[in-house]
């Protein structure tokens, strides 16, 4: 969320019933069957007769028994405590695809087939972009499945930006002292970069750091004023605070459509006297977002937009 780069939905599967099959019928004499298959990633038990066994694990199926009355019943899975497998999860069943474990919270609403797995189901939007542990499955819910974007709580003079590669690290400093993260780029244009190419283009909503969404996608994005505008004016810093009215430009040098607009001369200190660049209003929906009519002198300072990655 926006890994929201994260961010993406951390899906929560962990386990899965197996069942074992049974050796074959005893002979006539009363010995045991033929060696039974284990659960998935167990072993076949003995051929002394009837047997049953249960197993959790991460990696060891039961044993299937020999014998005429042999059972076996085994669950796998990375978080396996007790029975059903999923400790403090629950049990979701996909129907003939199988089950699935998941946290029981309000972020999950089922369970579906997806390519032939069963994988937990989320409600549409939640708040949470990266699991609390991304490394450890076992704090997976179902988290936001989208990109953040933020408009920073620092100023930037114009000609004292540097370019965008300088922006794009402005826009990281702030998301990591604010624990979001860094893979960030500035809303930004100079002559060898602008949002349209360098950007990463998301299928998937864009929403401010408190959940709110702004966009549907990267395409909303670019084609406000095509009778369309944002879901939420990009009005929230980094730490969820709203710009206060009036403080709300913000450097951009971009079109509506991100391309590359007048740029206080790539940003640099090197402009003639009387030098201005575009800006956008972070508390507009519509092209004022990225592009006001009145553009703003390069030796003032203005917020930047960053988007995550």
């Amino acid at each position: 969320m926006g890994t929201f780069r994260r961010s993406t939905i951390g899906l929560a599967l962990f386990g899965s019933l197996v069942l074992g099959c049974p050796g074959p019928e005893p002979s006539a004499s009363g010995a045991g069957g033929a060696v039974g298959n284990g659960g998935k990633g167990g072993q076949g038990g003995d051929d002394k007769g009837s047997a049953s066994s249960t197993s959790t694990g991460p990696n060891v199926g039961g044993e299937g028994g020999g014998g005429m009355s042999s059972s076996s019943t085994s669950t796998g899975g990375m978080n396996s405590g007790g029975e059903g497998g999923c400790g403090m999860a629950e049990l979701v069943d996909c129907g003939d695809c199988g089950f699935v474990c998941a946290f029981p919270n309000d972020t999950t609403v089922g369970a579906e087939c997806v390519a032939g797995a069963c994988k937990a189901t989320c409600a549409e939007h939640q708040f949470d972009f990266v699991p609390d542990v991304p490394d450890d499955q076992a704090t997976w819910g179902c988290e936001t499945l989208g990109r953040r974007v933020f408009v920073t709580e620092q100023k930037f003079v114009g000609t004292m930006l540097g370019g965008v590669a300088d922006a794009d690290l402005e826009c990281q400093a702030a998301a990591m002292n604010a624990g979001l993260g860094i893979a960030w780029r500035a809303w930004l244009s100079d002559d060898t970069s602008e949002p349209a190419d360098d950007i990463e283009q998301s299928s998937d909503p864009y929403y401010l750091v408190d959940g709110t969404k702004v966009a549907d996608d990267f395409t909303h994005l670019t084609s406000v004023g095509l009778g369309t505008e944002l879901a939420s004016a990009i009005n929230r810093d980094e730490n969820g605070m709203l710009v206060a009215n009036g403080e709300a430009s913000v450097w951009t040098g971009t079109s509506p459509f991100g391309l590359l607009e007048p740029n206080c001369y790539n940003w640099s200190s090197n402009v003639p006297a009387g030098a201005t660049g575009v800006v956008g209003d972070a508390n507009r929906k519509d092209v004022g977002w990225t592009k006001l009519l009145i553009q703003r002198p390069c030796g003032t300072a203005a917020h930047l937009y960053c988007f995550e990655q």
